[in-house]
């Protein structure tokens, strides 16, 4: 039987990481989108319609692969959590 090792430190830096990634993304993608808002500004007429098309698109995308990040460093979590449980109940049936 092979061994399985699991660090713990390692599953909640994972986490955590991939939290504050989604964040500073979330932030980059915030000041891009105020940047490129103002030089649009004075758009008008087809111009204004592409860049407006473009920036939902560019906004569902960007904020679909945020969730992405989100979701994968909410699993790890709760891997570090699961594993956490069925080492402190596997040691409990020793000390029985």
């Amino acid at each position: 039987m092979s061994d399985i090792s699991v660090n713990y430190a390692a599953l909640t830096a994972g986490a955590d990481g991939l939290t504050q990634q989604e964040q500073a993304l979330l932030h980059k993608i915030e000041d891009l989108a105020q940047a490129l808002n103002r030089v649009a500004a004075g758009w008008t007429g087809e111009a204004q319609r592409a860049f407006h098309e473009n920036m939902r698109a560019f906004a569902e995308e960007t904020a679909n692969l945020a969730a992405v990040l989100g979701r994968t460093g909410n699993q790890l979590g709760n891997a570090q959590a699961d594993y956490r449980h069925v080492d402190h109940r596997q040691a409990a049936q020793y000390r029985a």
